[in-house]
């Protein structure tokens, strides 16, 4: 179990040492720092790209909230007639391979001049994120008891302020699951 475990980790910390290690021998033949070396030179921009890292991850992140949550609200509260094609229409990115996609979405991308852009990663992102993001937020919507929005309209709420202060409060730990697979599956 404990190999499973940690066998991995341990696979990945040789190799942070190994600078040379070929296939039929077991460890490395040259041992050294120079990639650790390479990582923490003054003169690598290794902060930099985690920066860059972190934002593309948290503006996805954004960018599926924005679309998920009322998306998510529309399809679990309406009487909608196509519900059940809306929701496979966020599938559609998961059910063809990665790589005929990408290269469709590359030659786009060199179309509208978003290649090597911010925009452009976090847009891929983004449309990966969807999927997680808005069944997430389908099933948090669908688990609060419609009562509760129809008592707060009664008693003179209004159904801005019922969404903001009695349902959105009560799908958040829903919204912040979906936030979080976001979130590593970009990063990660």
């Amino acid at each position: 179990m404990l190999l499973a475990m940690f066998g991995p980790l341990l696979n990945l910390l040789i190799w942070t040492v190994a600078e040379s290690w070929y296939f039929p021998h077991s460890l490395p033949s040259q041992w050294g720092l120079k990639y650790w070396y390479q990582v923490f030179n003054p003169y690598s921009d290794v902060s930099g790209s985690l920066l860059t890292s972190v934002l593309i991850a948290l503006l996805s992140v954004g960018v599926c909230l924005l679309i998920s949550v009322p998306a998510g609200y529309a399809l679990s509260r309406r009487k909608m007639p196509l519900r059940v094609l809306f929701m496979l229409l966020f599938l559609i990115p998961q059910a063809f391979p990665n790589l005929t996609v990408y290269m469709n979405v590359a030659r786009l991308f060199y179309q509208w001049g978003l290649n090597g852009s911010i925009a452009g990663v976090v847009l891929v992102h983004s449309v990966h994120g969807l999927m997680y993001s808005v069944w997430i937020c389908v099933a948090a919507f669908s688990s609060i008891d419609p009562l509760l929005a129809r008592a707060s309209r009664n008693l003179g709420a209004g159904p801005v302020y019922t969404f903001w202060h009695i349902v959105l409060p009560q799908a958040a730990p829903g919204i912040v699951a979906a936030s979080i697979f976001v979130f590593s599956g970009v990063a990660g």
